[in-house]
């Protein structure tokens, strides 16, 4: 006969997949709540500022490993104050240099622009707990929207360009769509793919244990789909593999959604640092494989993850002197060490002027 306490195990067992479940949604119901746009027609109303709020929901609780997964990038974490606004002005005055030469046309960054809006919803759509909403898909096309023009994309190619989009979301689903048909129009097998392709992996791979590296390189290839695989010349892993990933995904998918508690906010994520220092310079708070501006404090020179990096063999920061910039950046130094102080002041003035928060549709 089973002990008493025994028949209670399945009771408090789905008591606690249910209160987990309850959890896990509760966030996105709040942000339906916080941001009242009732109904398709209301997207249209989205300001820049609220969409960046609610991507910043995303990265930093959500979904953190998915949207950094799909983009690394920083720019999710800042939106409406100057640090933006010169980031932006000194991506302009660099790609302004290499447009006046032919080197990039308005079809590449437009199709860039694409991928920055899409790739992540992809991404947590195939790895993910649950589906992005409408509107945070609207958050993410609103926002990258008013980049695009910060940047001075032009939108002509897109089938509503002349007409305009409804919302933030209509944008998305042109761009993405027009993104895809650009990729299958351009995507070809090259050497210099191949070239990138594996020095990019490399670095992904860089904070992996050496005895699981070389299985981690065959998940990593099994994550991407077959007519990127080929443009990049990378082989194919093996089905085992590939079953065992999509296997993994499912049961990861499962897992949060049914028994990890949502992550609290004294948890979130935290990938850059939230105000320059004494010095007026910005630091990393996430290093990858090279611990590129990232501060070495006592915690991150000593803590446990720098013993996991000495174990590892890498560089923890502070190492090698100045290598790795551990006094931080200011933005207007990042990028390809060209003369463009003297255009950054009006690009500054030309960004700002279209910014305030606005919404981009109204």
């Amino acid at each position: 006969m089973l002990p008493p306490w025994s028949l209670l195990c399945p009771i408090f067992l789905a008591t606690y997949m249910w209160l987990v479940r309850v959890l896990r949604y509760q966030r996105e119901h709040h942000l339906k709540t916080q941001y009242a746009y009732s109904g398709r027609d209301s997207l249209s109303q989205m300001t820049v500022h609220d969409a960046w709020a609610i991507q910043l929901n995303l990265i930093t609780l959500e979904f953190p490993w998915a949207f950094m997964s799909a983009l690394k990038m920083a720019v999710y974490a800042v939106s409406e104050d100057m640090r933006s606004i010169k980031a932006t002005s000194r991506m302009n005055c660099i790609h302004q240099l290499y447009q006046r030469s032919g080197q990039i046309s308005n079809d590449d960054m437009l199709y860039t622009l694409s991928l920055l809006a899409s790739f992540p919803i992809e991404w947590v759509t195939k790895h993910e707990w649950r589906r992005l909403n409408d509107l945070e898909q609207c958050a993410m096309g609103t926002f990258w929207k008013s980049i695009g023009e910060d940047m001075g994309i032009d939108y002509s190619p897109l089938p509503s360009a002349t007409a305009g989009w409804k919302d933030g979301l209509h944008w998305l689903e042109e761009v993405s769509a027009w993104g895809r048909g650009y990729r299958l129009r351009h995507m070809r097998a090259d050497p210099n793919n191949k070239i990138v392709a594996s020095s990019a992996m490399e670095v992904v791979l860089g904070t992996t244990p050496p005895p699981l590296r070389s299985l981690a390189r065959w998940g990593l290839l099994a994550a991407l789909d077959i007519p990127l695989r080929r443009a990049l010349m990378l082989p194919s892993p093996p089905s085992l593999i590939c079953l065992a990933s999509s296997l993994f995904v499912e049961f990861r998918r499962w897992s949060l959604r049914y028994f990890f508690l949502p992550r609290p906010y004294c948890l979130r994520l935290k990938p850059l640092s939230a105000a320059p220092d004494y010095n007026g310079r910005y630091h990393i708070d996430i290093s990858g494989a090279m611990p590129y501006y990232v501060k070495p404090t006592i915690l991150n020179r000593w803590g446990p993850s720098a013993w996991a990096r000495r174990t590892l063999g890498l560089p923890i920061p502070g190492d090698q002197g100045d290598a790795f910039y551990p006094s931080g950046y200011c933005i207007e130094e990042l990028g390809p060490r060209l003369p463009l102080k003297a255009g950054m002041k009006a690009m500054e003035h030309s960004v700002l002027t279209r910014r305030r928060g606005r919404c981009p549709f109204g």
